[in-house]
């Protein structure tokens, strides 16, 4: 199993500022182009493919039978426990307040819910002590609706080489299908997803795309 994944250094998606971050920032480094990211990914697909590792999620290769089952928990909207020191977990089916409504205005379908986010403290010594006095070492929690959840389930479901089931993830949620079949048939025109099997998965370029082409379906 390998994992190759583009250097990101923005501090919004770290949630913390690191020194090559701090030197992006002052222009005494310098990343390269989208186009040279996309030629550097081909090259390792490319290249793992060779040695028989097959690309299973946009960043991740794996020969057959050692994909990550802990991975894809995340990918696919599954529940995970936050054991240690900063840690994060999720907690899906959390109540959600009776006053939603899908797209259209309807109450949504029965059982249809959010789910909690958490995170624990990042101290070691904080974390130890909450836990030594029988209390949750947790430094904070995030209430996601049912719409923070299919944009989750949307975007990385997209990211796995299978897809996602966008119909079923739909009619879950109670978010509209027919509003998005356009941008769908406009996607497929131009190569960039197929559907098949009641699934929506990307091509190589869509890949390539992964971050317009969810937030356009979205």
């Amino acid at each position: 199993h390998a994992s190759a994944y583009a250097l990101t250094l923005e501090r919004e998606a770290l949630a913390v500022e690191v020194p090559l971050g701090k030197q992006l920032a002052r222009g005494e480094i310098s990343l390269p182009p989208d186009e040279v990211v996309v030629e550097m990914a081909h090259a390792i697909e490319d290249g793992f493919g060779a040695a028989g590792l097959s690309r299973y999620e946009i960043s991740n290769f794996a020969r057959p039978g050692f994909h990550s089952r802990h991975n894809t928990l995340y990918w696919t909207g599954g529940e995970y426990l936050a054991l240690g020191a900063g840690a994060t977990g999720f907690l899906a089916n959390a109540s959600l307040p009776t006053e939603e409504r899908t797209e259209d205005g309807a109450p949504r379908p029965s059982g249809v819910s959010g789910g909690v986010r958490y995170e624990n403290l990042r101290s070691a010594p904080r974390y130890l002590a909450q836990v030594a006095k029988g209390e949750l070492p947790e430094s904070g929690r995030e209430q996601l609706g049912v719409e923070e959840r299919f944009a989750e389930r949307l975007s990385l479901g997209l990211r796995l080489k299978n897809g996602v089931a966008l119909d079923q993830l739909c009619a879950f949620t109670g978010t509209s299908f027919t509003q998005r079949e356009g941008a769908l048939r406009l996607f497929e025109k131009e190569g960039l997803l197929v559907r098949e099997d009641g699934r929506v998965r990307l091509t190589r370029r869509g890949m390539d795309l992964h971050g317009a082409i969810s937030a356009r379906l979205l």
